[in-house]
């Protein structure tokens, strides 16, 4: 009996101290925590432009240099020829991205989805005729 004890004791202990700390995947969504990251994603665009709904979908790539600073490059996806790099400075206030200087990611972002793997923001308000833009970014490093 004391060996089936010893046994369910070690099995449990086994299980207890080998479980890692994964389930803890979220973002710690500040400057200082996103300084020195690199991101790539999509940003997807859907506005109203003569009565009719157009959607864009741009290629994005984002660096954080410092806990105030970064760089994208946007690619517009079915044409390549639309492409350019843009330096932008930015803060965060609770789940607000503020971007300045930053083209197509100018603006506040509502962050809606994060891991630290992945972040999902939205600008617009997805009203009748509005305007919103989805930004999806997978960390590379």
């Amino acid at each position: 009996m004391k060996v089936i004890h010893i046994v369910i004791v070690a099995f449990l202990s086994f299980l207890l101290f080998s479980c890692s700390d994964d389930d803890n995947d979220s973002l710690d969504f500040s400057g200082s925590a996103l300084e020195q990251t690199k991101w790539t994603g999509t940003l997807d665009q859907s506005y109203m432009s003569n009565g009719v709904q157009q959607n864009d979908t741009y290629l994005i790539g984002v660096i954080f240099y410092t806990g105030t600073e970064g760089k994208t490059s946007v690619t517009l996806k079915p044409n390549p020829n639309y492409s350019y790099d843009s330096d932008f400075t930015f803060s965060i206030k609770g789940k607000s991205l503020i971007i300045t200087n930053g083209g197509k990611l100018e603006g506040y972002w509502l962050l809606v989805e994060s891991n630290h793997k992945k972040m999902v923001l939205e600008q617009g308000t997805d009203g009748d005729a509005s305007s919103k833009k989805v930004l999806t970014l997978n960390r590379l490093y």
